[in-house]
């Protein structure tokens, strides 16, 4: 699995409680939904969730500290409605109410009418339904009339009290009767075998659900051009063999939080071959160190590459092949031999806890191969940097400084002194990213060149490597969790976290829109986090683990928080 940002994963978690006040149970709606339809996404209200649950979130969701949190949040998200001139005049009261119901939003796939000149061979409607809308649903209707005469139109409440919304007449009225009584309906997505397929994924009480189904490739009806045959492209790749994905979150578990599948056919051949064989250990782990955070995922890219190449070759005629097949031979075919497929990243924060943390990158090669890439190929990338016995050392160039307006001559730091073209550290790291160690069976490089030459030594010593984050309670806690053979692993240890640098992205996407309320409730956010709000959260967020693996019938994700 790919690197994450969990702080952001985490905030973004939260505001799914802001919306979860304690409910029954009740049925579920996807399984009144049309056979067509083939995605939608489900937020069931939240059985159950309330201040004594057991997750970590709506508890730090109700911990009395984190109340100028949960004011700045409830603040945002009704200040952002009011900013929205179709929904500024709604009230604020009316509109939560709505959104504390279940909701499912989605889209079918149909055949177009016959009196209809669209000239499309399928076409994709949008629907919404709201249960027990009630006075709120038709309050807002009314509002809305006036504002989005349009919009107001398309929705309609139904006799057993659910709000329905769709553009599409045909598929406003099929849901109308759908819910307009409790027999179920003769038809439904429930008879769907992709459905039934991701619902046996489920943990049986998702908080917020997810589906989507792999069209096929006649429902598409995709238009080839004369350089480039989609259909052939997809067929190559056997997309006929992904049948459908499904995800979801639960507010309501002790410590799983998500779970995310893409199911299908994942035998040899398809684009499911990206995907690395299941391991029950990671090279990586044993280089973390203690307190450390890692991602750390397997991959088969050479296998991947040549599914793509087949299928290339498939889709186009042979005069582009043969461009397409000199760029191979020249880029990517001496690359494959080098990759051993095990990718990770270890970060620390820097012991002062100010600097920015400590980040490591390796990954497992064909020693060889990578050195022999090196010398060649990314000769103009990489410049040699001394050897210590099995270890060879390579650093990048320095680049260009442009802050001082003058391109450095060759072998010159940009901030004055020579660059060191064998061993030693650069005056100015910030010149040159990355400093890269090949040992027999790892890659590793880091902006750290000590942390880098430590490494290395202690992988290539024959003295066994100190116990690190694997010796970890909370880490082991955490692994015993997923299944013993995973493809992926992505460990984030909270206890060091700077829960304010989590809210930089948001702060720069507020500087870009100059939205001035916004970026006012970072900033206290921010203080918030500063003055005390960053050991409120650590009251209740440990760690968070995601791991991931390849089976016969797809592959899956799972998330644990603690």
């Amino acid at each position: 699995m790919s690197r994450f940002n969990a702080a952001s994963f985490l905030l973004a978690s939260v505001f799914l409680v802001h919306a979860a006040p304690a409910r029954a149970q009740t049925a579920n709606l996807a399984e009144r939904l049309p056979a067509d339809t083939f995605c939608y996404l489900y937020w069931h209200g939240a059985s159950a969730i309330s201040p004594a649950s057991r997750d970590a979130l709506v508890a730090l969701w109700y911990d009395p500290g984190f109340a100028p949190a949960r004011a700045l949040i409830e603040e945002n998200i009704e200040s952002a409605l009011q900013r929205n001139p179709k929904a500024a005049h709604l009230p604020a009261h009316e509109v939560r109410a709505l959104l504390e119901q279940p909701i499912i939003v989605g889209a079918r796939l149909t055949a177009p009418d016959p009196d209809e000149k669209t000239g499309a061979k399928s076409l994709v409607h949008g629907f919404m339904v709201v249960e027990r809308a009630g006075k709120a649903g038709r309050d807002l209707i009314s509002a809305l009339a006036s504002s989005d005469p349009k919009t107001a139109a398309n929705m309609k409440i139904t006799p057993a009290g659910f709000l329905v919304s769709a553009a599409d007449v045909r598929t406003r009225n099929d849901l109308v009767a759908r819910f307009s009584s409790a027999a179920a309906p003769a038809t439904s997505l429930a008879g769907v075998a992709a459905y039934r397929e991701a619902q046996a994924q489920s943990s049986g009480q998702p908080s917020l659900e997810f589906f989507l189904r792999f069209p096929a490739l006649s429902e598409l009806h995709l238009a080839n051009s004369p350089n480039f045959n989609w259909v052939a492209f997809l067929h190559a790749l056997h997309a006929e063999r992904l049948h459908e994905a499904y995800g979801e979150i639960n507010l309501d578990a002790p410590s799983e939080l998500a779970r995310f599948s893409i199911m299908g056919d994942t035998s040899p051949g398809s684009v499911f071959d990206v995907f690395g064989a299941n391991t029950p250990s990671f090279d990586a782990l044993a280089l973390a160190p203690a307190g450390s955070s890692l991602s750390v995922t397997r991959m088969d890219l050479p296998a991947f590459a040549a599914d793509i190449t087949a299928a290339l070759s498939a889709a186009m005629n042979p005069a582009q092949m043969a461009k397409f097949k000199a760029a191979i031979d020249l880029f990517v075919s001496p690359v494959m031999p080098m990759l051993g497929g095990e990718y990770a990243v270890i970060s620390k924060p820097a012991p002062d806890n100010a600097d920015p943390p400590t980040s490591l990158i390796a990954m497992t090669i064909h020693s060889k191969a990578a050195n022999e890439l090196f010398t060649s190929l990314l000769a103009a990338f990489v410049h040699p940097a001394g050897q210590e016995g099995p270890i060879v050392y390579y650093r990048t160039p320095p680049m260009p400084d442009f802050t001082a307006g003058v391109n450095p001559t060759p072998g010159q730091n940009p901030s004055g002194g020579n660059t060191p073209q064998k061993g030693g550290a650069l005056k100015n790291s910030a010149t040159c990213p990355y400093f890269i160690a090949l040992t027999p069976h790892l890659l590793l490089a880091s902006k750290d060149e000590a942390l880098v030459r430590k490494t290395a030594h202690s992988v290539t010593s024959a003295a066994p490597l100190p116990p690190g984050l694997s010796a970890e309670p909370s880490f082991q806690a955490a692994r015993a969790l997923m299944p013993a053979e995973l493809s992926g692993l992505d460990f984030a240890d909270f206890s060091n976290a700077r829960w304010a640098d989590s809210l930089k992205p948001f702060s720069m996407v507020l500087e870009k829109q100059k939205d001035a309320k916004d970026a006012e409730n970072v900033a206290a956010f921010e203080k918030w986090l500063k003055s005390g709000g960053s050991a409120v959260i650590a009251r209740h967020l440990h760690w968070l683990m995601i791991g991931s693996w390849k089976d016969p019938n797809g592959i899956h994700w799972r998330a644990d928080i603690n």
